[in-house]
């Protein structure tokens, strides 16, 4: 007889509670303990920084000290936003560091030249009562770290910035940004607000700008026993956990339990290779999870082997063609007259001189629109004035434009609108020789654009070549086209979600990312949760049942396993892009963690109970493998013929099944054929033109997949990142989108700065 609901929900809370009673928590081992200090010794690891590519460098150590089979380093184009400038100057003179929050969507908190100016006004908590009489119109706001929605109601009440301190609670369930395109100038002080006196003048200057980025996968395998089951093919299980650190103030998020849930999944492969269990394991370990699982996309677009752009043959074809393309038109502008000498891209090279004309002649008009403005601003200034009454300094200004405009802007605008004459009457010698000066600053400008690009080629040739190498390894296809292979079949991802509230832990089914096939439904994992109970039950005759398994979340008597995972911000995990796929995937989570540290700065190693996500890394093993302990690094044959008699769900025949999934993914992606590249883009319109016909090199691109259930404002703290992507246009415009649920992609919101 199944349990009513009430009952099982008393028995989660009575665990609950008894855990939280329980003993002092036992410290993690050395190893585990050590994998945690790396990954947590710098104050982020934000994707495609320095101590981003670190954490990198020592996950990847680690997995060859294990052992692994082979492991690919799977790099990927990305963006990061790279602060230049962020201070606070008091009117002593003295400047403090400041950290900028996160962007609201893809805006920046950043200050208009010269910063913003105003005197410092202190609210503690932000609560209403702390407002009531202070004027913080036109004023710089302090407040504390976790003070509720108090920093929008500063921002209402007109303040020009918010900056926040440390505070006593270090939990934290409110976010402190926007999902709309809305610059609202936020920062953090990593000192006390005392440093910030209340009622001082103060400016404060923030420069931070959206960079291209490098985001690293790290990939590795282990080969299995006797991977064959029901498919007749080769089966493998992924184990997946991010590695990337994100937060309320990215630049102070040292992510200590994403590092221990990091260290948990190095230390399961470690049990892995030890004691391999019937079907191959994937350990991968997933950067820039923070813009919307960009690395767990990556990681499985690898797998794409039809799509006629995003494939990985189509993409090879691409690469190659462009790369072919900008050959010839680094050998069209080594020659003395680049126009003048035949090439076989002699048509595409005029355009792009024809562009690099346009903008130059633009680049000044814009100037010059914008020094008239100031002068008839001037002019207004003076009125009715009569000449003798008139500031001097004004005066003298209007006559500095005059001659600016005349002198100097006017003739280099000529010069660049004579050469767009020139070349469109195909005139490309004998030019005067001011003109001629232009033309060479229009072949260097797009020789400098053909070497940014082939920049970026480099970027997607590595990640062409480690998705190459992923599909030869996963035998998606062979070294030689022409060879027959059998893929192995991904029964099914794990992916790893603990932390240190509780002892207990549980299959996490289900997800809200925006990301999440829509199809994915928990409804259809009953023979996957099914396995689970079964080698439960396995290892419990047989005395070896794990510690802390939740089996309500396996039998079915809790049917929406989602609500283990109390994180108010919603759920996303690094296994839902396999969906798409028609990979089953799941979390294995810790009931009821709400992750109150998770993305801010407090989330530190001296403030996480490791040894409490150890355990449940080792219980984990224990039902994986059938294991009783994951420290013995050698079975004994007694311990092994224990294990066979009560097979781990790695090992279970049952979890060879059919797709249940009804896959299905889209793509919107660029490509290059015939010298030119075609698919989304950002195109700009300049003066002149009817239509937008010029490509947007840098534009940053918002993409949300779904419509969002609020516009502006979600109170709850996000985990594990963004349900939008920040995408960056390449040097010809263009940008990509993919895999995504083929539902969702009709129902793009995107826009572009």
């Amino acid at each position: 007889m199944t349990p009513p609901r009430r009952s099982v929900r008393a028995g989660i809370a009575a665990a609950l509670t008894a855990a939280a009673a329980g003993a002092p928590a036992a410290p993690p081992s050395p190893r585990f303990a050590g994998d945690v200090a790396a990954l947590t010794a710098a104050p982020h690891r934000l994707t495609g920084t320095p101590e981003g590519r670190a954490a990198a460098e020592h996950i990847e150590r680690r997995l060859r000290e294990i052992g692994a089979e082979w492991v690919v380093v799977q790099p990927f184009p990305t963006v990061r936003a790279e602060t230049r400038r962020c201070e606070i100057r008091l009117a002593d003179g003295a400047a403090r560091a400041l950290w900028p929050m996160r962007p609201n969507g893809l805006m920046l908190p950043v200050t208009p030249p010269g910063g913003l100016r105003g005197r410092l006004v202190r609210v503690g908590a932000g609560e209403a009562a702390d407002f009531a009489e202070r004027e913080v119109r036109g004023a710089i706001v302090v407040m504390d770290f976790n003070g509720s929605e108090g920093w929008l109601r500063a921002f209402r009440l007109g303040a020009l910035a918010v900056i926040f301190t440390p505070a006593a609670r270090v939990e934290c369930a409110t976010a402190y940004h926007l999902d709309t395109q809305f610059n609202l100038p936020r920062f953090y002080y990593d000192g006390p607000a005392e440093d910030l006196p209340d009622g001082a003048e103060a400016t404060l200057e923030s420069e931070i700008v959206w960079r291209p980025a490098v985001g690293r996968n790290i990939v590795a395998f282990f080969r299995g026993a006797d991977p064959v089951f029901n498919q007749n093919r080769e089966e493998a299980l992924v184990l997946s956990a991010d590695y990337d650190s994100y937060g309320a103030v990215p630049e102070r998020s040292p992510g200590a339990r994403g590092a221990a849930n990091a260290a948990a999944l190095l230390r399961l492969a470690s049990a892995v290779r030890a004691r391999p269990p019937r079907r191959h394991v994937l350990a991968v370990f997933f950067d820039a999870q923070w813009n919307a699982q960009e690395g767990a996309s990556n990681f499985y677009l690898a797998f794409e082997n039809g799509h006629d752009t995003a494939s990985v043959a189509a993409r090879r074809k691409s690469l190659d063609a462009e790369r072919r393309f900008l050959d010839a038109m680094r050998a069209a502008l080594d020659e003395p007259q680049p126009l003048a000498t035949a090439s076989p891209v002699q048509r595409a090279l005029q355009k792009r001189v024809e562009d690099a004309a346009a903008a130059g002649a633009f680049d000044i008009g814009d100037r010059m629109a914008d020094l008239r403005r100031e002068r008839l601003a001037l002019r207004a200034r003076l009125g009715a004035l009569p000449p003798a009454d008139a500031p001097p300094e004004i005066v003298a200004r209007i006559e500095e434009i005059g001659r600016e405009l005349d002198e100097r802007l006017q003739p280099v605008k000529d010069r660049w609108n004579s050469l767009r004459r020139a070349l469109s009457r195909d005139r490309f010698e004998n030019l005067a020789p001011d003109v001629e000066e232009k033309l060479r600053e229009a072949y260097a400008a797009v020789r400098a654009g053909v070497e940014r690009r082939s920049a970026e080629l480099d970027v997607e040739a590595a990640r062409l070549a480690a998705d190459e190498e992923l599909q030869v390894r996963l035998q998606i296809r062979g070294r030689d086209p022409a060879e027959k292979t059998t893929p192995y079949w991904i029964a099914l991802h794990l992916a790893l979600l603990l932390g240190d509230s509780t002892d207990r832990w549980g299959l996490v089914i289900g997800g809200d990312s925006y990301f999440r096939h829509a199809d994915d439904n928990p409804g259809l994992y009953g023979r996957v949760q099914n396995v689970f109970l079964r080698a439960y039950r396995d290892l419990e005759a047989a005395g070896r049942a794990p510690e802390g398994f939740e089996t309500a979340t396996a039998d079915q008597t809790l049917t929406n396993t989602r609500i283990l995972f109390s994180g108010l911000g919603g759920l996303r995990h690094g296994g839902e892009p396999a969906g798409a796929f028609g990979f089953f995937n799941l979390a294995l989570g810790t009931v009821q963690e709400a992750a109150g540290r998770e993305g801010t700065p407090f989330d530190t190693a001296d403030r996480l109970d490791a040894g409490r996500i150890e355990r449940q890394a080792d219980a984990i093993g224990g039902l994986l493998l059938a294991f009783a302990s994951l420290d013995v690094e050698q079975p004994s044959a007694a311990e092994a013929a224990a294990a066979a008699a009560a097979a781990g769900v790695a090992d279970q025949a049952g979890l060879s099944l059919r797709r249940g999934i009804v896959g299905g993914k889209e793509y919107a992606w660029s490509r290059f054929e015939r010298d030119t590249a075609t698919g989304p883009s950002v195109m700009g319109m300049l003066p002149g033109s009817s239509v937008p016909n010029t490509p947007m090199p840098g534009a940053m691109v918002f993409f949300m997949n779904r419509n969002p259930s609020s516009l502006t404002f979600n109170a709850a703290k996000p985990l594990n990142g963004s349900m939008f992507r920040i995408l960056r246009a390449d040097e010809n415009g263009n940008y990509r989108i993919g895999p995504v649920s083929y539902t969702h992609l009709t129902l793009p919101t995107i826009y572009s700065v």
